[in-house]
């Protein structure tokens, strides 16, 4: 009886040897697509950002605004950008 388990567990180690090495390669994709989504995530964030500056000096241009009201008004769209979130 012992020597057919010890054979049963012989004839498994492989298949779980393999299945570890699965299991490491789904946990480091895993790592990877995290990865991803949060350097896309990141290089939205800045996008947004860089376009809302853009935006605000095209206000002042055309409104003629000094850089104190263009603060001021800058400080009001993220107050009410944050508002409907």
């Amino acid at each position: 009886m012992i020597g057919h388990l010890r054979l049963i567990d012989d004839m498994s180690r492989p298949l779980r040897k393999a299945m570890g090495g699965m299991l490491k390669f789904g946990a480091a994709a895993t790592g990877i697509g995290v990865a991803t989504t949060g350097i896309a995530f990141a290089a939205d964030s800045v996008k947004k950002a860089m376009d809302f500056e853009s935006q605000m000096k095209t206000v002042q241009a055309l409104t003629g605004a000094t850089d104190e009201q263009t603060k001021a008004m800058q400080q009001l769209a993220l107050e009410q950008g944050a508002l409907t979130k």
